[in-house]
């Protein structure tokens, strides 16, 4: 295929002990029906072969692959750096976690190609590969259209280098919602963000309680630090306090039945929907199990990063875990 100076895109990967997951991403950027002409990985210092992976995987593709060492980077600055260090005025950004539709790359780059923009977000999908994941993506993940386009650029994003640099570049000290903080510096300085929804990125939710309750946790935390969604927290906390103090009296037997029918219906219609689409029994117990951990590990950690943010700490969630163990 022959490649023209406005086709010629660079795609930045931030990775950290990916190896088990950069195979399938490479080889979705590979089918690409756009593919790109360099894929630059920032790799954060891996312990798990990722480095020898992609140094294989230069050596064997057609395309440009560069790897560059990046020892403690978070995202924000991999991001910095991979794109600083492309050959190509067009970057597109996505996340060692996923692969990507054959058509992501040419639908996210258009509006740039043809010059009407200068930062497009995609969309992203579940790909769930068990029950628990499935459910995961039907109760948790919101539609495309309905998504903040502060949200929308996590793992599928492309901008021109000259507005990466017209806005400072991604903050390197937040981890993470980095990027929902680069976002907002974008629209802030009035430019325009084109919603490439076709554009779709797949990836695959968390397969676990524990880890559904630390992704759900960090992502409060990082909304508390860079002050996003304290209405949507604060409504969510009104809402469990206001239920579960009738449902234990507070408000008399009539409150304590509305508290108990609100939470009921609150945790059950969703999981009715997703029995619908999994036709498995086990959802009625797995349903309101992932609404009620992704709740309360958002009141958890925006509480958390709110108190966190008031005494002066760092905006790094990882740091930050770090720092009390």
């Amino acid at each position: 295929m022959m490649h023209t100076a406005k086709d010629s895109i660079s795609v930045v990967i931030p990775a950290l002990n990916e190896v088990a997951s950069l195979p399938r991403l490479f080889a979705s950027l590979e089918q690409q029906t756009l593919r790109p002409r360099e894929i630059i990985v920032v790799d954060a210092g891996s312990s798990d072969g990722t480095q020898a992976l992609v140094r294989a995987y230069a050596e064997k593709s057609e395309i440009a692959v560069r790897l560059i060492e990046a020892q403690d980077s978070r995202p924000g600055k991999s991001r910095n750096i991979g794109t600083r260090a492309a050959a190509h005025e067009i970057v597109a950004c996505s996340d060692a976690g996923v692969r990507l539709d054959v058509d992501w790359l040419r639908h996210l780059t258009q509006s740039l190609r043809n010059g009407s923009h200068e930062v497009a977000v995609g969309s992203f999908a579940p790909d769930g590969t068990n029950l628990f994941e499935k459910l995961v993506g039907l109760l948790l993940i919101r539609p495309p259209k309905k998504v903040n386009v502060l949200y929308a650029g996590g793992v599928s994003i492309a901008f021109t280098r000259s507005a990466l640099e017209r806005v400072g570049g991604y903050p390197e000290d937040v981890y993470p919602c980095e990027d929902a903080l680069f976002l907002r510096k974008v629209v802030e300085a009035g430019i325009e963000v084109e919603r490439a929804h076709e554009a779709r990125s797949l990836w695959r939710p968390r397969s676990s309680v524990a880890a559904l309750w630390r992704q759900y946790r960090s992502y409060a935390w990082g909304d508390a630090q860079i002050g996003l969604g304290a209405r949507r927290h604060a409504l969510r906390a009104a809402f469990w306090i206001a239920c579960l103090a009738a449902s234990f009296g507070i408000a008399g037997s009539i409150g304590r039945i509305l508290g108990l029918a609100a939470l009921a219906a609150y945790l059950l219609r969703p999981t009715i929907a997703a029995f619908r689409a999994t036709a498995d029994v086990r959802s009625f117990f797995l349903g309101p199990l992932i609404l009620a951990t992704k709740d309360w590990a958002q009141l958890f950690g925006y509480l958390e990063g709110r108190v966190h943010r008031a005494r002066g700490g760092g905006r790094d969630f990882t740091k930050r875990a770090v720092s009390r163990t």
